[in-house]
Parts: C-alpha cells; sequence; structure tokens
C-alpha cells in the first residue's frame, strides 16, 4: 500500500510547476475507508483538471484501493491506476465549478493484484494473482458546485478493458502460472471533490 502512495506523492510532485503556471486549475480527489474491525477497505485518488477556452478541459487522476482480510490467511485484493481524461463540458464558463454536464474520453492503465488466503480444497492451491489491463471508454457526468472554489463531479459510462491475466498456483510442491488475455466490458463510475486553486 504504500508503495502506491509514494507513486501518488510523487506525482503530485511532479505537478508542482504546471499547477504554479497555469490558472483555472482543480485539485481533485477522495479518501474513503471502512472502519470494519477485521477488514482492509481503503480507496484514495487524486488527480488535476485543466481548464481550456470554457468548454475543454484535460485531467489526469491516480487511483489506489486495496480491500481484505486483516486475517493471517486472509486474502487481500490491490488495484492501482493511472487515468488521463479530456473533457467537453456543454455550457460555456470558464469555471468548471458552474458547467453542469459533460462528456468525456479517458484511458486507464491498471494493475491489479489478488493475494488469495484462507482455506482452498482440492490438490491446486491459488496464491495470486496479477492483472494489467488497457480499458479506454467514455463517460458522462454532472458537476455540483458546493461553494466558488470546491464542487462534486459524479459521472458513468462505458469501457473496454483489454486484459493480460498471470495466475501463479502450486500444485504438488511445484510452482504452475497461467497466462490469459481476454476482451471484457466494463463500467467506469464514481465520484470526486475538486478544489480551484
Amino acid at each position: 500500500m504504500f508503495e502506491y502512495i509514494q507513486r501518488m506523492m510523487l506525482m503530485f510532485a511532479f505537478m508542482q510547476p504546471l499547477i504554479a503556471y497555469t490558472q483555472d486549475h482543480y485539485l481533485k480527489g477522495k479518501v474513503l475507508a471502512l472502519p470494519v474491525k477485521g477488514i482492509s477497505a481503503v480507496a484514495l485518488s487524486v488527480g488535476f483538471e485543466k481548464n481550456y477556452h470554457g468548454r475543454h478541459s484535460a485531467s489526469a487522476m491516480m487511483h489506489f484501493s486495496q480491500f481484505g482480510s486483516n486475517d493471517y490467511d486472509g486474502s487481500v485484493h490491490a488495484n492501482f491506476k493511472i487515468c488521463p481524461e479530456y473533457r467537453y463540458y456543454f455550457k460555456h464558463n470558464t469555471q468548471p465549478a458552474s458547467k453542469k454536464y459533460f462528456m468525456g474520453i479517458f484511458t486507464e492503465f491498471t494493475r491489479c493484484v489478488q493475494k488469495y488466503g484462507g482455506e482452498q480444497g482440492g490438490p491446486e492451491i491459488k496464491l495470486h494473482t496479477r492483472e494489467l489491463s488497457f480499458d479506454p471508454g467514455l463517460i458522462i457526468g454532472k458537476n455540483f458546485k458546493l461553494s466558488s472554489r470546491w464542487h462534486l463531479e459524479m459521472y458513468a459510462g462505458p469501457k473496454c478493458r483489454f486484459v493480460k491475466k498471470k495466475k501463479k498456483t502450486i500444485n504438488a510442491g511445484n510452482y504452475l502460472y497461467h497466462d490469459e488475455h481476454s476482451i471484457k466490458p466494463g463500467i467506469k463510475t464514481g465520484f470526486n471533490f475538486a478544489f480551484r486553486i
């Protein structure tokens, strides 16, 4: 988990010169955690958006999430992604917080790691699965103005997932690797809080 947080901090450090020399710039993100005993659940997002000519914007987001059990034999699912995005706002305004509806195209570069735990039956025991994917898609969304500097964005849309998966198992003391390639449909949905600098 700390490895992914360090990557986010490094990305934010590289963003500083861009933030210093631009106007109409928004920092975006969210932090979610599930305070349940025995369960580890956290999601962290950070990014920025730059508005151009009142109707267009370019943004980049970095996401990390992890869900699993805190028990010794519990399983853990970790997800890290980088997402560049272009948006078109239907209402012309120099501040995205005042714009209502938007449409966008995006690409997600995702790395997922699933570590298995618990009691497993059968001769073959799953150890972990690593998945890399390239996920282009479309979204539509709406901004909800909270104040002169804050707004909440909500969005949803379809995406296509080009997935490369590698599974590691053990059978009778022998490690086995299974490679899979697939194309899957997917859905991107979520929200972020944004602050105008």
